[in-house]
């Protein structure tokens, strides 16, 4: 669930079913932070985010860099595989596929 937390880093008792952006830039803009934890806070005592909790975030927000990348990484290929890619396409997915690799042996030497 997107949970709602507050600046001094406390649950701020919100939280969402789904991962939205526009949640995102709301609490933002009220100086929040949003994380993805796999579970529900509702009844639990003020207190900060749990190691499990941070964690399960940082996979979360791994994956939906990796989707982004991936999903951008089609949307440049289609030109290319028609022979019509242009040069500035051709950086882009080098940068996507080096951003690919940072993420995924960042992944690597955490485990």
């Amino acid at each position: 669930m997107l949970t709602v937390i507050n600046q001094d880093g406390t649950f701020s008792g919100v939280q969402y079913y789904t991962d939205e952006q526009r949640f995102r830039d709301h609490h933002a803009a009220l100086g929040q932070a949003c994380i993805w934890i796999g579970r529900k806070i509702d009844g639990e005592k003020p207190g900060v985010p749990a190691k499990e909790d941070l964690d399960a975030n940082t996979e979360y927000e791994k994956a939906l860099e990796m989707k982004r990348i991936n999903e951008e990484s089609v949307q440049i290929m289609r030109p290319m595989v028609l022979g019509k890619a242009t040069a500035k396409e051709s950086a882009d997915l080098t940068a996507l596929d080096d951003a690919a690799k940072a993420l995924t042996s960042t992944a690597a030497r955490a485990e």
